[in-house]
């Protein structure tokens, strides 16, 4: 009712603020339970299955009549239609999201607050112990490994979300095409439609590279977490005080801590700029961060442990080792890895038989035969590898979400055993 009272701008700011608060909402497994719907959806167009009804466009006319060429819609083409664009807002408020909140944004905080860091890169004081001095090599290495990790995770959601918005922006095209409106010059035609198919290679091509970069880099996170079980479990025990301290950096100090460590500088942030009062909040934040990590270092290595507080942090540190976390963490991440690579072998054949449309749309039969370029249809003709490539597509593209809602029972069957005596045993 307030709306009445304000202009037609305002009315629209907010109207576009209620649907991104209702796009905010969307539960993320929603994404892969609609790409499974889409994908299946295109699968039975592309097979004919299902009942007649679903593929004949005379059943569509009889609840709504559109004007030729829409007039050729199917039910089953709307469904599709409608998953489709879901996937244009969805995907697309995501890389917008990766760009912004995730990207840049997050990106200035970031330097800001290793401008801070530098600027107090004096901390410690003349008067400090040796002990002191050592501590603060770990603190500041955990840290400053944080903000850099930080930064390079912003740099890449720039890259990664300008990639993930092409896609999501041309899933547009999509829908049109689903309507048979690429059969008109309303956006282009089926023209159009191929240029939005190539914006979508091109997109998917360094998210390939991405997967496979995050797989192999999950396998060796995995067994560095063993290594680093044995030799810190041999540093606790042991009567040189540095050797723990020596160990730790930021990623092994997440993977000792119960539930890890999130420190503020990792969410996204809601704005590149900030002032006065923001970066003081931001300078107490990351005071408090510093000081929570001072404590359960210092603690850790150079503190009285007849008293509770190092006692608690010595159990936490040890029960990583001993109770079977960092084992399961092994695993989870071994197995993180195994599910990058299943994805790219999914998303590398999506990525090849969706490429074939476009091949076979600039290049006709005759033009393609005996060249290295018509290689790429595996022998086929123009319209058996225009067919094959785009079910390829779909089938992989249904195959994919499945994974993705199955990896949380999958890890809990990968997940090791426990045996008594706190023990764990990994099959």
């Amino acid at each position: 009712l307030n709306l009445l009272n304000h202009s037609p701008i305002e009315k629209a700011q907010a109207t576009m603020e209620t649907a991104l608060l209702l796009v905010e909402a969307i539960p993320q497994k929603l994404d892969a339970i609609v790409q499974l719907v889409r994908n299946g959806l295109c699968c039975a167009k592309d097979l004919q299955l299902g009942p007649s009804g679903i593929h004949d466009p005379s059943v569509t006319a009889t609840y709504y009549r559109f004007p030729e060429p829409l007039d050729q819609t199917t039910p089953l083409e709307i469904a599709i239609c409608l998953c489709q664009f879901f996937a244009f807002v969805s995907v697309s408020k995501s890389g917008y999201g990766l760009v912004t909140k995730s990207g840049w944004f997050k990106l200035k905080r970031v330097q800001r607050l290793m401008h801070m860091r530098a600027s107090s890169s004096s901390d410690g004081g003349k008067n400090a112990t040796s002990a002191t001095f050592t501590s603060n090599d770990a603190i500041n290495r955990i840290i400053d490994e944080s903000l850099e990790k930080e930064r390079a995770d912003a740099n890449r959601c720039i890259f990664v979300g300008a990639n993930v918005l092409a896609i999501g922006l041309s899933f547009f095209w999509l829908v049109c095409n689903s309507l048979h409106i690429t059969q008109t010059n309303w956006v282009g035609g089926l023209q159009a439609l191929i240029h939005a198919l190539t914006v979508m290679e091109i997109g998917l091509a360094p998210l390939l590279y991405y997967m496979l970069k995050d797989g192999a880099a999950h396998l060796v996170r995995s067994a560095s977490i063993l290594q680093f079980r044995d030799n810190f479990t041999k540093a606790l025990d042991g009567k040189k005080k540095n050797s723990a301290e020596q160990l730790l950096g930021y990623e092994t100090y997440c993977w000792i801590r119960e539930g890890g460590w999130s420190p503020f500088w990792e969410k996204p942030a809601t704005s590149p700029r900030a002032g006065k009062k923001t970066q003081m909040e931001e300078s107490a934040g990351l005071d408090r961060e510093i000081k929570q990590v001072r404590a359960f270092v210092e603690g850790l290595t150079h503190g009285d442990r007849r008293t509770t507080s190092v006692k608690a942090i010595v159990a936490e540190a040890k029960g990583a080792c001993e109770d079977g976390r960092l084992d399961e963490l092994s695993v989870e991440t071994r197995w993180h890895g195994y599910f990058e690579y299943i994805y790219f072998v999914l998303n590398f054949i999506a990525f090849y038989g969706y490429m074939l449309g476009i091949l076979t749309y600039y290049f006709d039969d005759d033009y393609l035969a005996e060249t290295y370029t018509g290689s790429l249809r595996l022998g086929y003709n123009n319209a058996s590898a225009d067919w094959g490539g785009n079910f390829a597509g779909d089938a992989m593209w249904t195959v994919e979400p499945v994974f993705i809602l199955s990896t949380p029972m999958l890890l809990g069957w990968a997940k090791p055993k426990k045996v008594a005596a706190g023990k764990t045993k990994i099959e």
